[in-house]
């Protein structure tokens, strides 16, 4: 499989099953993203731009049960680039949030595990909001936008219940494409305490 190919956090082994014509189809769609992600200047501007061809997208997949204020999902380590911690820190700055260092701080050594066993406040996102809502959804991370689940939404509110995650090949391609255009990435909690 093409090396490319294999930074797609998509289900890789429907890509590893697929014929030799799917695949040439999946890598020319990941080179012509590419090539349009490296024609738009660097910078959130890029980003921007990045998550609004995955929000169209988005509209057309069906069965998704996460809702407004939930934030389940938003309580572990998210890998971001350079150009997604400065859409965050703009978003940040425009609407005069504060960013809680002492819990960047706390969370930039976190593992996944730390993440689990951690009291509420300490593990949920510095741009969650205490209503369990996103302060910074416009400018999410990609990461954010393509973490979706299809089970029922009462199982988001129950501890270790079985959540099946959407996994939407157009919105991996364009991630895995970006990671390669942008390849400055880390810890969000690290990249973010580190600009400030």
């Amino acid at each position: 499989m093409n090396p490319a190919l294999k930074k797609i956090r998509f289900n890789n082994r429907l890509l590893m099953e697929a014929s030799q014509e799917t695949l040439d189809s999946v890598y020319k769609t990941y080179n012509g993203i590419k090539e349009l992600l490296e024609s738009i200047p660097p910078g959130a501007g890029r980003a921007g731009w990045v998550y609004r061809l995955v929000e169209q997208h988005r509209g057309t997949v069906t069965g998704i049960s996460c809702r407004d204020g939930c934030g389940r999902c938003c309580h572990g380590k998210v890998e971001v680039n350079t150009e997604e911690v400065e859409a965050l820190l703009k978003s940040a700055e425009h609407h005069q949030w504060e960013i809680d260092k002492i819990r960047l701080k706390i969370q930039k050594d976190f593992t996944a595990e730390d993440f689990r066993l951690a009291d509420e406040p300490v593990s949920r996102c510095v741009f969650l909001g205490e209503d369990q809502r996103c302060r910074v959804y416009e400018e999410r991370p990609l990461v954010c936008r393509n973490h979706f689940v299809t089970t029922p939404k009462e199982n988001c509110s129950i501890e270790g219940a079985p959540l099946d995650l959407v996994a939407d090949l157009l919105p991996e391609l364009i991630a895995a494409a970006y990671d390669e255009v942008v390849p400055e990435s880390g810890v969000m909690a690290e990249m973010v305490l580190e600009r400030l």
